[in-house]
């Protein structure tokens, strides 16, 4: 956890055997269903001949015209499932969707199984983090957009400072509180810049107010920048 990543790096390998058997099944199953087209051509072809010479009946040249349809429907249907088993098999090997840092692997373990659509890996952008932080309703003048903050971090050294961006409109009960979040300086202190990591909580400081001394307890997001895997 921590680790960073570049965009298309493999981040987990899913046990894909299963689905190696189960595509290696469907070739062959989609190998027999071309076979079956291209006899059922072949007949429609032979029945055609024989009718416009005149020593076949139609009707058998209508029947073999049938056949191929229904070969060729059955060789469609074998051929998406090929495309399905190949899709599955792509998604085994996981890469991460953008360049950024492992911030969760959600309790996954090696050799667990896993629900299809099960989350594995959480990465964030690094640049992109926000303080998430609560506001007395009383402190609403202090903690309007473009204003200033501090946040120190618990049990770390180093201190960042963060421009609010966002004030939630309705306050949150029951506790009458104001959630605001503020994008952190990337030019600020290095160590604690270095130590950052998505549900760190430290207590934030609203500046360039007379009641600067009174925090909020806070706790790092990341922008909305990528998925759960």
């Amino acid at each position: 956890m921590g680790e960073r990543v570049q965009k298309g790096q493999v981040i987990a390998v899913i046990d894909d055997s299963q689905l190696r058997k189960e595509l290696a099944a469907a070739k062959a199953a989609l190998t027999g269903a071309y076979l079956d087209v291209g006899q059922a051509r072949h007949r429609h072809r032979v029945a055609r001949n024989l009718y416009r010479s005149g020593v076949g009946p139609a009707e058998d040249m209508r029947s073999a015209r049938v056949t191929i349809g229904k070969a060729a429907a059955t060789a469609a249907q074998k051929a998406q499932q090929v495309r399905q088993l190949q899709q599955k098999l792509a998604k085994a090997t996981v890469r991460a969707p953008i360049s950024g840092r492992v911030s969760l692997f959600d309790g996954v373990q090696q050799g667990q199984v896993l629900d299809t659509g099960a989350a594995i890996a959480r990465i964030v952008d690094p640049d992109k983090l926000w303080i998430r932080f609560a506001v007395p309703y009383g402190r609403r003048a202090d903690a309007r957009r473009g204003k200033r903050v501090r946040m120190k971090l618990a049990e770390r050294s180093g201190a960042l400072r963060a421009t609010i961006r966002q004030v939630a409109a309705e306050l949150k009960p029951p506790l009458q509180l104001l959630i605001a979040e503020a994008e952190i300086d990337r030019g600020g202190d290095a160590q604690a810049l270095a130590d950052l990591q998505v549900g760190l909580v430290g207590r934030v400081t609203l500046l360039g107010s007379t009641a600067a001394a009174d925090g909020a307890g806070g706790r790092l997001g990341a922008q909305q920048r990528g998925r759960g895997y």
